[in-house]
């Protein structure tokens, strides 16, 4: 690849966004391979990714119904039971009102995924112990580490899914991954689709490309 190239690529992606690929190597276009390394591995997180989000949020889904009703969206119960921060910190009960909002009729599979996946994280606080998870989390998360307590495995499952969250935004906003702990994250994406379902995990985990590409990230 010749300098003209090189800069007309810098120039469309801009200067601004190439600098910090360009701080991490020695050339520009060693800087251009490490940014199509980071788009490909961006790329192959998001089937992975993408199990992962639908499971949880399937899985708190089905407790919620067990525990509030069909119609667990407008259960007052359920509503008071959710944290009501002020701004600019995420609240929950804003989140649940502007997706129930958006489907008048109340069809709750499709209000499920217009919830932010904050929201389903969320869920996986000590607040909800007591009616969901001392009685429920075993049910829905069969295959959880049975040597901790439940609230041990809440509180990891909640751990490990705001280090997959943060991951799944910056590659959404296409941002940099190239410095992140890319393989214990998807070992913590498989972990807790396993949680849930051992076959599925193993069904990812036999198709997706993330672990390929990991050894093939440029020499920097």
């Amino acid at each position: 690849m010749n300098s003209t190239q090189l800069n007309q690529i810098f120039q469309t992606l801009s200067f601004e966004r190439m600098q910090t690929y360009e701080n991490k190597t020695k050339t520009r276009e060693q800087a251009v391979e490490l940014y199509l390394w980071n788009a490909q591995i961006s790329g192959a997180f998001l089937f992975p990714l993408h199990i992962c989000e639908v499971t949880i949020r399937n899985a708190i889904a089905e407790i919620l119904y067990a525990q509030y009703g069909s119609n667990w969206v407008n259960n007052h119960v359920f509503i008071n039971s959710l944290p009501n921060h002020p701004k600019p910190k995420y609240n929950q009960r804003t989140d649940l009102d502007k997706a129930t909002k958006q489907h008048t009729l109340n069809y709750i599979p499709k209000i499920i995924p217009e919830l932010n996946f904050v929201f389903w994280q969320a869920m996986l606080t000590q607040r909800h112990d007591t009616r969901l998870w001392n009685s429920q989390f075993q049910l829905i998360f069969p295959h959880a580490n049975l040597s901790r307590s439940v609230q041990k495995n809440r509180e990891h499952l909640h751990n490990d899914l705001d280090i997959v969250r943060r991951l799944r935004n910056r590659i959404a906003h296409h941002e940099p991954i190239f410095d992140e702990k890319l393989l214990s994250i998807y070992n913590k994406i498989i972990k807790i689709i396993g949680y849930r379902c051992q076959e599925t995990a193993n069904w990812v985990a036999s198709h997706q490309t993330v672990t390929t590409l990991i050894t093939q990230k440029p020499k920097i």
